[in-house]
């Protein structure tokens, strides 16, 4: 799987995905959302006020 990165407003999200299905959502160092997943899921989020999804 592979790593991606995005900036928003001057924020750093970073998703890791795992081989094992453990992906992990991090903004700005702090891990947001962990889930287990094979085939990809989607991770609810929020900063400040604002909220995203990530569906890999």
């Amino acid at each position: 799987m592979k790593y991606t990165e995005f900036n928003v407003d001057n924020n750093k999200i970073e998703f890791l995905p795992s081989i094992l299905g453990k992906e992990t959502v991090v903004v700005n160092g702090e891990k947001l959302s962990e889930k287990f997943s094979i085939t990809g899921t989607e991770h609810h989020f929020a900063i400040k006020s604002n909220h995203f999804i990530l569906k890999p």
